[in-house]
């Protein structure tokens, strides 16, 4: 997938493996470096589990090495703010709100 292609990935999981491989990361070592284990690493990738907001900022962006790519930060903050995910089978929705183009988030 070219440079630019993270635009047409619609899900945080697939932008999430996407990021990833572009690291050269397998779901292990990514796991290792945020402190989880691989089995969720591949619940995000499969969008059946969503990251706690708070782990996408500081853990995820510094390991995946886009702290310095402000576009593909922001789509990737974007895409885990989504206000539609399911948890469980059941489609929830909740709020979420970007405060910046940056790394900051606000819940509400």
């Amino acid at each position: 997938m070219a440079y630019a292609s993270y635009l047409k990935l619609n899900t945080f999981g697939d932008m999430l493996k996407w990021l990833r491989r572009r690291a050269s990361l397998t779901q292990t070592q990514l796991g290792d470096q945020i402190g989880y284990s691989h089995t969720l690493i591949a619940r995000f990738e499969s969008n059946s589990r969503r990251p706690n907001l708070e782990l996408v900022t500081p853990k995820l962006i510094v390991a995946l090495g886009i702290a310095d790519e402000p576009e593909i930060k922001q789509r990737f903050i974007e895409l885990a703010c989504q206000n539609k995910y399911r948890t469980h089978g059941n489609l929830k929705h909740g709020r979420y709100q970007l405060s910046s183009a940056t790394t900051s988030m606000s819940i509400g």
